[in-house]
């Protein structure tokens, strides 16, 4: 399945998902709030990545997101929004058995480098936070602390287009592909969950998020752990 089929599912999902809220009469207490920052994930050394041996990371891409938000109470406030998290990227030269060849307490090779296999990776997360946000004002801003359920879809992929040149092992080890190694995780939801600080002054305002994703469904997992968001919002 390709990745625009799911950003086609989420959008369907969201749609039904306000329907259900403009059913329940929040209609008239809901205001749009579009968002536009910058993500940053949080990696793991050794997970298509070696300190010590080339790589290239991408994982502060720009981000987006589209919802509605209203009061509950005066003092607390609800958001329904999609979120999409960005497309974050690897480019590296990894030891094909970092548990043997891998030098953890200084990086880069344990002795003389081996054949480093070269992984080639990306992936993004898309998503739909539904959100409690207590606030209170202060000099004219209204601050809040948020927290609530993430749902997402997770596509991780990569490749190792040297593998057997590398290391003279055929790629056929729960991957496809004979020379090199080719993988893509199933597509499938996972609740996470998200947090975050916010402050506004009318129209607008700018928030920090900090989403919990989980493994990537499948056997292997993407470069991320978690991942933070930082937005400039406005609420029209």
């Amino acid at each position: 399945m390709k990745f625009n089929v799911t950003r086609a599912i989420f959008w369907i999902g969201y749609a039904l998902v306000l329907e259900v809220v403009l059913g329940l009469g929040v209609a008239h207490a809901a205001t749009l709030e579009i968002g536009l920052g910058q993500s940053r994930a949080h990696t793991t050394n050794s997970v298509w990545y070696e300190d010590g041996l080339p790589h290239q990371l991408s994982i502060t891409p720009p981000a987006y997101m589209l919802g509605v938000t209203g009061d509950w109470t005066p003092s607390v406030a609800w958001h329904a929004d999609f979120v999409d998290l960005g497309r974050m990227s690897v480019d590296s030269w990894d030891v094909p058995n970092d548990r043997a060849q891998y030098d953890w307490q200084h990086g880069g090779c344990n002795g003389k480098c081996p054949n480093l296999v070269h992984v080639i990776g990306s992936g993004q997360v898309l998503g739909m936070a539904f959100t409690a946000e207590p606030h209170m004002d202060f000099d004219g801003a209204q601050i809040g602390v948020e927290a609530g359920p993430f749902v997402y879809l997770s596509q991780w992929s990569l490749q190792v287009p040297n593998w057997q040149q590398a290391t003279g092992v055929s790629g056929n080890v729960g991957w496809s592909g004979t020379s090199s190694l080719t993988y893509s995780n199933t597509l499938r939801p996972v609740i996470g969950g998200v947090v975050g600080l916010s402050i506004s002054r009318g129209r607008l305002g700018l928030s920090l998020r900090h989403y919990f994703v989980r493994k990537t469904p499948g056997n292997f997992p993407a470069v991320w752990t978690s991942i933070t968001r930082n937005t400039g919002a406005c609420h029209a």
